[in-house]
């Protein structure tokens, strides 16, 4: 086959697919495209631009040099033709390609004969659109008694550039192709191609495995082949049900309603902070951040940089807060928020310099151009484990804790006794708008800052207090926030506060958005926890007494920990009747970024600490773990462990048994557990596993301030409606809750209802948007606002029965009726008499129960999750479309945490390897479950009506449900690990990746690459990379 050098990776993706690909050439081709890239990608890549950058994964090389494949060069003086193979390339990224020469075509030799097999294989971190971990190419001509008369071994991803295993090869040829050769090759390939520890690249074992799983693979794929099994390409669909109350009649309470943005955001139409209009005068904010943590630093080129076109100033901490008013508030946010290092660096990623331009360009190439000597002082602690070893914990004047019964007396009493930790990892909020902020100055010494915030309030009240302004001088507005997920709560002030300190000081607009690496480097997520545990129980699975520890990384700060703490450990045993606890967190001190609030805010970790317990005694008794759950799951009338109301204190209406019982029927759980069961008998490398587990939620802040909203509804002449309210849309649909209860309260139609942004000066003294609590606090406001409008009108409507809506408002201004209402809405505190428990724990508890279904491949670890089913009882849902879409989002975003997002950092420089979407993976298309069905739940509890109309907050518990994922997944491994007769207790940290996946099932495969490692005494003190 000619290929020419500007043919598209699509060209020739579509030419393959329209000729026989009975395991030749063609075959691997469309296999290595079919992950390669996007479509996007692949529109507009060339097989020229892949050969030339030559990178030592490209998917495309392997197969080149497999089949031999050769490329023609050309210059002004000659032409050449060279074969790909390991001599091509010269180092990482070269080639033998002169400076002078261009890529004429390639010539790709095609398996034409019967006994001819070629295949290629591919593995990453996840399975679309993702770079490869490493790949490969395997070609076999076999003789007619199946003799090996030539093979090729090439491999992607082990070396600086495509490696080919020639003595590995040189042993095959003459062999039989069966198990006895496969053992040979697997023997050899791991002694010629062994990746050593501190490769870059990391994930050694890992990495080796995949040497020989792939090899297996190909292996078994040619006996299937020789066996006269056809290979079939299978198409996997995405399905699902949708169950919940259909509400008829005109209200639009009850009604699937749609965002109002929802059509802007899918044509790329909706206005973010990025699209505003550029201001005349503007300044660019450029940051540059410090690569090392615990590091001194010194610009040596300051002058130079300050003589280049468009830059402005160079900021150093000096000139930073040299302009910051020190007062209460402003010590209160530098001491959660390092904005800019000081002599020494915290943590990699802290900003050093602020570079002030004209000009983003200038402003990134003066970046380029700094001329900075670091200092390394010492070697920085990232993970929990450093930090217990170094005794390095952040000081509180209270530790989160729980205490009930007594522990340690039925310790001594139970029947069993289990001891073990789980470790569950960081997570990125990858919100989709970065961390941005416009500040404007205004007439009159006033300032406009328009922040992609949570916290309006919180803003407006920082930027005031470290300007030293009053506050109505200070109009921070969020039109939509593009994304938050809890991390522009804090965080969002790491760009609105430098944007006004250079608008107020220039006294020009201020423009400072970060690029997705610089956010990911400079704000927090989702803390890392280890939790080491006690657990007493009896032989029959009731759960008598439990311990834990939870030891959190908290990052070089607390900002938010205590809060997530306190959260965590009452989430902890959560949903099941555990007389006898004892919970307490200790807050690590780390030299890594402060992590911060997340979506769950410490419950996902609970529950996956607890369905992991639940798992470990159901392994231990050899009982199944849904047996374990239901005989300690809480019943109706039973104590939680929160405090506050009825609602709160105990379950009410059987609402999790219903949860659960509707789903096992529902979705016919029993069932499947049978059909896995036999399929794991009939599957050597492909294991499935099933898991149900739950969710207690309670929502709200248990801080009595936070818990109250505001509201401003304007009605004009004309009949239209304009409603504020202190709450932030950022893709939750809260403003389209709005509109319904603005809609049903006044009798209105739902889009006569116009919601501008929320503005500290429409709305002020607003408090976070966050706590799946939005909807109550802001929608009683509105409420409220239109009851008040509602009694002003009620006469003229009396007198008027038969006007229209426009005629009211007429006949009622005429009338000089005050059409103009503020709301306002504040929930009680319950105050608890337990000193160590003060207010309520939140308005209500929402409860859910999840069934996943996964299958894995045991000699790569990937995980397909094949079925999710979830039923939750939110009470009466406002809008079950909205209320649905977060619930799967939700879940989706839990399968990141529990299965995908894994958080990769330098132990030498403390720099965080995974940040952006090349490294960090987020879970796509692939990874959403093949089958995934959502129930709310008919007849729920209503929260004592806690929730407006009845509708509980939705946004953050069924995160805390793809714990299900993960025990599905260990049941999996479990399985495999069963056919190779290990029935050992095993821990699976989460996120559960291919490699921790594939590691735990210990094979044969497994076996030789351990027993290489020992033999070359292969240590961990040459890690190239740490998971946080």
């Amino acid at each position: 086959m000619i290929v020419g050098c500007s043919t598209t990776l699509t060209d020739l993706e579509d030419y393959v697919k329209n000729h026989d690909r009975d395991f030749n050439t063609f075959e691997a081709i469309e296999e290595c495209l079919k992950y390669f890239g996007s479509n996007q990608i692949r529109n507009v890549a060339t097989v020229s631009g892949n050969v030339y950058t030559s990178s030592p994964i490209s998917d495309l090389i392997p197969i080149l040099v497999a089949t031999k494949s050769s490329v023609i060069l050309k210059s002004k003086f000659a032409e050449r033709k060279v074969y790909i193979n390991e001599d091509f390339f010269t180092g990482y990224r070269k080639n033998v390609i002169e400076d002078i020469e261009i890529i004429s075509k390639f010539i790709i030799p095609m398996t034409l004969e019967k006994n001819e097999y070629i295949r290629f294989y591919k593995q990453a971190k996840r399975k679309y659109d993702d770079i490869s971990i490493i790949n490969a190419c395997f070609y076999v001509k076999l003789t007619n008694d199946q003799t090996i008369e030539d093979i090729r071994i090439v491999y992607g991803g082990i070396s600086f550039r495509v490696v080919e295993a020639t003595q590995t090869s040189e042993k095959l040829i003459g062999l039989k192709w069966n198990k006895k050769m496969s053992e040979t090759a697997t023997c050899n390939l791991i002694k010629e191609l062994f990746i050593t520890k501190g490769s870059p690249g990391g994930e050694e074992t890992y990495r080796n495995n995949l040497l020989l799983s792939l090899y297996f693979k190909f292996y078994l794929d040619v006996c299937q082949k020789l066996d006269g099994f056809k290979h079939e390409n299978s198409v996997q669909t995405i399905s699902g049900i949708q169950l919940f109350d259909a509400i008829p009649g005109e209200n639009t309470i009850g009604k699937s309603l749609s965002i109002p943005a929802a059509l802007k955001h899918t044509t790329g139409e909706s206005d973010f902070i990025c699209d505003m209009p550029k201001f005349e005068n503007e300044l660019i904010i450029y940051p540059i951040i410090c690569p090392i943590a615990c590091a001194k630093f010194n610009l040596k080129n300051r002058e130079e940089i300050l003589r280049m076109e468009g830059v402005i100033d160079i900021w150093d901490w000096k000139v930073f807060y040299d302009c910051w008013k020190w007062k209460s508030v402003s010590y209160y946010v530098s001491s959660i928020i390092a904005l800019i290092a000081t002599d020494e660096t915290i943590y990699a990623g802290q900003p050093i310099y602020f570079v002030i331009a004209t000009d983003l360009a200038m402003a990134e190439k003066a970046g380029i151009l700094m001329e900075i000597e670091y200092n390394r002082v010492e070697t920085p602690l990232l993970t929990v484990d450093d930090a217990i070893a170094a005794n390095s914990f952040h000081k509180s004047k209270a530790y989160p804790s729980i205490e009930l019964g007594d522990v340690e007396e039925e310790f001594k009493r139970s029947d069993e006794v289990l001891v073990g930790e789980v470790n569950v990892g960081k997570q990125e909020h990858f919100y989709m708008e970065t961390q941005s902020a416009l500040a404007v100055p205004r007439d009159g010494d006033a300032l406009d800052v328009y922040s992609s915030t949570q916290n309006v309030g919180g803003d407006h009240r920082y930027i005031a207090s470290i300007l030293d302004k009053p506050q109505h001088l200070i109009n921070v507005i969020c039109k939509r926030c593009g994304g938050g997920f809890g991390g522009k709560e804090n965080q969002a002030i790491t760009t609105s506060i430098p944007a006004s300190l250079v608008a107020e000081k220039f006294k020009r607009p201020t423009r400072y958005i970060m690029n997705r690496q610089i956010d990911m480097q400079v704000t927090g997520g989702r803390n890392p926890m280890k939790a080491k545990y006690k657990v007493a129980f009896s032989k029959s699975g009731t759960i008598k007494a439990l311990e834990v520890t939870i030891y959190m990384n908290s990052g070089y700060s607390m900002e938010c920990g205590y809060d997530v703490g306190i959260k965590c450990v009452k989430s902890v045993g959560g949903g099941y009747r555990i007389p006898h606890m004892s919970v307490n967190v200790k807050f690590c001190k780390t030299n890594i970024v402060s992590n911060t609030a997340f979506r769950g805010f410490g419950t996902p970790q609970a529950a996956i600490i607890t369905e992991s317990i639940i798992e470990n005694i159901a392994h231990k008794l050899q009982l199944g773990s849904d047996h374990i759950r239901e005989i300690n799951m809480l019943k109706d009338g039973e104590p939680t462990k929160l405090c506050g109301h009825a609602s709160l204190t105990s379950m009410q209406n059987d609402s999790l048994g219903k949860c659960w019982r509707e789903m096992m029927k529902l979705y016919k759980v029993e069932e499947r557990k049978s059909s896995i069961i036999q399929f794991n008998k009939e599957n050597r490398w492909k294991k499935r596993g099933i898991a149900s587990t739950v969710v207690e939620h309670y929502i709200g802040f248990n801080k009595g301030c936070l818990m109250q909203g505001n509201a401003l509804v304007n009605i004009y002449r004309d009949g239209s409606i304009y409603l504020s309210f202190s709450g932030v849309e950022m893709g939750q649909g809260l403003n389209a809750k709005m509109q319904q209860v603005a809609s049903s309260a006044l009798n209105v139609e739902y889009d006569r209802i116009y919601i501008p942004d929320t503005s500290s000066y429409c709305t002020p003294n607003s408090t976070i948007t966050a706590a799946s609590c939005g909807t109550d606090v802001n929608g009683f406001a509105v409420l409220d606002a239109c009851q008040k409008l509602n009694r002003r009108l009620n006469g003229v409507r009396e007198k008027f029965p038969n006007a229209s809506w426009e005629e009211i408002v007429e006949k009622a201004y005429i009338q000089q009726i005050n059409l103009s209402a503020s709301g306002h809405h504040k929930f009680e505190i319950f105050q608890n008499q337990d000193k160590n428990k003060s207010g309520d724990d939140g308005l209500y508890v929402v409860w859910g129960t999840s069934t996943t279904e996964v299958e894995i491949d045991s000699l790569t670890g990937d995980v397909v999750v094949l079925e999710s089913d979830i039923v939750m009882d939110i009470g009466k849902s406002m809008n079950p479309a909205v209320d649905i879409g977060q619930i799967e989002g939700a879940f989706v975003q839990g399968l990141g945490l529990v299965l995908l997002e894994e958080q990769l950092y330098n132990p030498s420089s403390g720099q965080l390897i995974t940040n952006g979407p090349g490294k960090y993976k987020l879970p796509s298309v692939s990874n959403i479950p093949r089958k995934f069905n959502v129930t709310l739940l008919r007849g729920g509890d209503d929260g004592e009506k806690k929730a407006i109309h009845s509708s509980k907050g939705v946004g953050e518990p069924a995160i805390s449900l793809a714990a299900s994922a993960v025990c599905a997944a260990r049941k999996a491994v479990a399985s495999s690990r069963f056919d190779d007769k290990n029935t050992q207790q095993f821990v699976i940290d989460t996120p559960a990746t291919p490699s921790i996946i594939r590691n735990l099932c210990t094979d044969d495969l497994l076996l030789k690459v351990t027993e290489e490692e020992k033999r070359r005494q292969e240590t961990l003190e040459k890690e190239w990379c740490v998971r946080v």
